[in-house]
């Protein structure tokens, strides 16, 4: 495990269980993922079981279990959004870069990932590239997006 993870192990180390979720989320902020080595990490820190923390955080869709990738897509489904989409966003990503929610491509370079809510509903619909916001409202911007995404690599 890294330094700073170690780090971030640390200062929970005299935490109870109540800090559980914060420390995964923490962990994933540096890392970009729950590994299994942190898992077994943070089990060994809290006393807690692997099963028990891999139960835990697989409940909640915000924490990853894999790399993502050099280029992160999110796309909202909450429901302001999903409402206000007259294009098919997950359609055109599957279509062009041949990725479905939770995939990452074959070379590292793209993931995909359907999230509730990115909490901007009166500007949607919504996708993220790597914390990078854009509204899509058309196709050709999509497509837009996704060339010039494909052009910085």
């Amino acid at each position: 495990m890294e330094k700073k993870t170690a780090d971030i192990l640390d200062k929970y180390r005299l935490s109870e269980r109540g800090g559980l979720i914060p420390l995964l989320q923490e962990i994933q902020s540096l890392e970009g993922y729950i590994s299994e080595d942190a898992i077994r990490e943070v089990g060994a820190l809290l006393g807690i079981s692997t099963t028990k923390i891999f139960s835990l955080a697989s409940f909640y869709d915000g924490f990853r279990f894999s790399p993502p990738g050099e280029v992160h897509i999110k796309i909202c489904n909450g429901t302001s959004c999903y409402i206000n989409r007259n294009i098919d966003i997950p359609g055109i990503l599957r279509d062009e870069l041949k990725l479905d929610d939770g995939d990452r491509s074959a070379d590292g370079r793209y993931s995909l990932e359907l999230v509730d809510c990115m909490g901007a509903c009166h500007l949607g619909p919504h996708i993220s590239l790597n914390g990078n916001y854009y509204t899509i409202r058309t196709d050709n911007e999509l497509k837009r997006l996704i060339k010039n995404i494909r052009s910085d690599g």
